[in-house]
């Protein structure tokens, strides 16, 4: 209720909505009707699950989407058959309900405004309203105003203008125009003495720009109605928001080795726009900083450590500005040697040594393991063998009834792979009976 509020007033209509209860609640059956059966209808079956008197009465009553209802995301933004009677001037209270993945407000039950002595007209956009979107693509089931005037659900148009009155009855459009920097737009009308449209409204009528809108420009609205015996005028002006730059940050903590040099090259920088103004990245910490422009690459100072690289880029034109901040990781040489363990178990029965070894990471590696016996008092080696290290399976030595005990030796030597390096380990066991 209050963010609705807020987005009437921002526009210039009464902001005093208030809300009834029992209508909310209506709302909410309704939206668990539809979540149960898989439906959005306005329509409830008696026959079927979560039917109830009161949520068939929202259902008939109210709009209906999907989604939540929260500040700066009206539901209906892009559906004017359904954002229009929750801007109408005449509506003083409502109920609404976001549950069960679909959200319900009531709407023509709560036209319940006085008419004033002298009507007026209401706009949406309101009067000065800035950075409205200079494009729209408009949906609603089952029509939306755009079909009746050979701009059907999906097409891009200009933002659709709603006029709306704070009288009961029908209107009719008797004028309407739009101004813009290079003069006057082409529009089509709608209203709701539209054949086959009128039951969807309130008292008033949608302006729809034929093609989009300039970006960041300003514009002037005039809209002339007739209702009843009275013929009512509003002109009012609004300006376009800025045009999303496509502006994209790429930051890389990869690297490239050159094997014959063994040169390593941490990180890459890359920025794409479709704005012409430069991109300003600057990196945390080390003072580097470069403009770049559109499809241009930097390769960044090679200081160990973690940054952030941060892109800045002014609004110019049609064009928003841009900010975004991305992480980069540049490496120290420690971190490119890397240890290697050894799991060894090994078991002595009669004369059959069982042991079993794993190696972290084996990286293509050799292990060679050595059995060793006593002989005088110093340890000889009986059996040296070789194994793949990417494998672990156990394996037997033939030793003598006579050994006491056998140590055991496994060892894996050193390996470089590109920039990396995996360090040789070793490991000794002593396997007694």
């Amino acid at each position: 209720m209050a963010d609705l509020n807020a987005q009437r007033v921002a526009n210039g209509i009464p902001g005093d909505l208030v809300e009834r209860t029992d209508w909310t609640a209506a709302c909410k059956a309704h939206n668990r009707y539809m979540e149960l059966n898989h439906v959005f209808d306005p329509l409830e079956d008696t026959r079927k699950r979560g039917y109830s008197k009161d949520g068939a009465w929202a259902g008939t009553n109210s709009v209906l989407g999907w989604g939540s209802w929260g500040a700066g995301r009206n539901p209906w933004e892009h559906a004017p058959l359904g954002l229009m009677p929750l801007l109408s001037p005449r509506l003083t209270q409502l109920g609404a309900s976001a549950s069960y993945r679909h959200v319900c407000a009531t709407t023509s039950p709560g036209y319940l405004r006085a008419a004033p002595a002298h009507p007026s007209l209401y706009s949406y956009p309101g009067d000065g309203v800035a950075g409205v979107p200079y494009e729209q693509w408009s949906y609603g089931l089952p029509v939306t105003p755009g079909d009746f005037v050979g701009l059907p659900a999906g097409i891009s148009t200009g933002p659709n203008l709603l006029v709306m009155a704070d009288v009961g009855g029908s209107a009719s459009f008797v004028g309407a125009s739009l101004v813009g920097p290079n003069g006057p737009v082409e529009i089509r009308t709608v209203d709701n003495a539209t054949q086959g449209l009128g039951g969807y409204m309130p008292t008033g009528g949608v302006i729809i720009p034929v093609a989009p809108l300039d970006a960041g420009a300003a514009y002037r609205a005039e809209a002339t109605m007739a209702i009843g015996g009275l013929v009512v005028s509003r002109a009012w002006t609004f300006s376009t928001g800025l045009a999303d730059p496509n502006t994209q940050l790429f930051v890389s903590s990869g690297l490239l080795y050159d094997a014959a040099t063994r040169r390593v090259t941490q990180g890459n920088i890359a920025v794409k726009s479709s704005s012409p103004a430069p991109v300003h990245v600057s990196i945390s910490g080390g003072g580097a900083s470069r403009d770049l422009t559109s499809g241009e690459t930097w390769v960044p100072p090679q200081t160990p450590g973690s940054f952030s690289v941060c892109a800045h880029q002014d609004p110019t034109g049609p064009y928003a500005g841009y900010d975004k901040c991305l992480p980069l990781t540049i490496r120290n040489a420690a971190s490119f040697s890397h240890p290697t363990t050894i799991e060894l178990k090994a078991a002595i029965a009669g004369r059959m040594l069982r042991y079993k070894f794993a190696v972290h990471p084996p990286r293509g590696r050799k292990l060679t393991l050595k059995a060793q016996r006593t002989v005088k008092g110093h340890w000889k080696t009986f059996r040296t063998v070789r194994w793949d290290a990417n494998r672990s399976i156990t394996r037997t030595i033939t030793a003598r009834d006579s050994d006491a005990a056998v140590r055991v030796i496994a060892t894996v030597p050193s390996v470089r792979l590109g920039p990396e390096t995996y360090r040789a380990a070793r490991i000794v066991k002593m396997v007694g009976r």
